[in-house]
C-alpha cells in the first residue's frame, strides 16, 4: 500500500535548507549583536578614560593655580564634569538601548527558529508516520503472507532482464528458467498487475 501523503526527498531537503538558513541568519544576527556590544564597550572605555584624563587634568590645574585663578579653575572643573557626565549618560543610554534591541532581536530569531523546527518536525511526522489503521492493515497483510508462505524458502535478489532493466526476482527449482546467473542458478520474475 503506497502512502500518497509521503514527502519527497526534495521537500525534506527544502525544509532542512530553510531551517539551516534561519539558523545562519540567527548566527549572523548574534555576530552583529556581539560586534555592536563590543563597540559600545569600547566607547564606554574611551569615555571612562577621557573622564579620568579630564579629572586628572582638572586636578593638576586646580593645584597649580592660586588665588585669582581658583574660581576660574572651579568653573572649568564643573563644566568638564558636566560634559563628562553628559557623555557618560549618552553612552550608557546608547548601551542600554542596544542591549534591549539586541535581546529582543535574539529572542525573536530564537523563537522563529524553534517554531520552524517544530513545524518541520510536525510536517514530517504527519507525512511520514502511517496511521494506526494503515499499520493494522499492513500487519494483517504480513500475517496472511506469512501463513501462505509457511514452510517455503524464498530467496530474493536483483536480476537484469532481457531488455536490460533491473528487477526483483526469486529462486526456483525449475531446470529451465527465464534468468540464469553466472553460478547456474535459475531465477524468475514475479507477475505484476498491469
Amino acid at each position: 500500500m503506497k502512502n500518497t501523503n509521503a514527502v519527497s526527498e526534495d521537500d525534506i531537503r527544502l525544509f532542512f535548507d530553510a531551517a539551516d538558513r534561519l539558523l545562519q541568519a540567527a548566527q549572523r544576527q548574534g555576530d552583529t549583536a556581539e560586534r555592536a556590544t563590543s563597540a559600545l564597550l569600547k566607547v564606554t572605555a574611551v569615555h571612562e578614560r577621557q573622564m579620568r584624563e579630564v579629572r586628572d587634568e582638572v586636578s593638576s590645574t586646580v593645584t597649580s593655580m592660586a588665588g585669582a585663578t581658583a574660581q576660574e579653575s572651579a568653573r572649568l572643573l564643573a563644566e568638564h564634569f558636566r560634559e563628562a557626565d553628559r557623555a557618560a549618560e549618552k553612552a550608557a543610554d546608547r548601551y542600554e538601548r542596544a542591549c534591549r534591541s539586541l535581546s529582543w532581536r535574539n529572542w525573536i530569531w530564537f523563537m522563529a527558529a524553534q517554531g520552524m523546527m517544530c513545524l518541520v518536525a510536525g510536517v514530517l511526522i504527519w507525512k511520514l508516520v502511517p496511521s494506526l489503521d494503515e499499520i493494522h492493515a499492513r500487519r494483517t497483510v504480513l500475517a496472511q503472507l506469512q501463513e501462505e508462505t509457511e514452510g517455503l524458502t524464498l530467496s530474493w535478489t536483483n536480476c537484469t532482464t532481457v531488455d536490460g532493466k533491473v528487477t526483483r526476482c526469486f529462486r526456483t527449482d525449475d531446470k529451465a528458467g527465464i534468468l540464469k546467473l553466472d553460478d547456474g542458478s535459475i531465477w524468475r520474475v514475479p507477475w505484476h498487475k498491469p
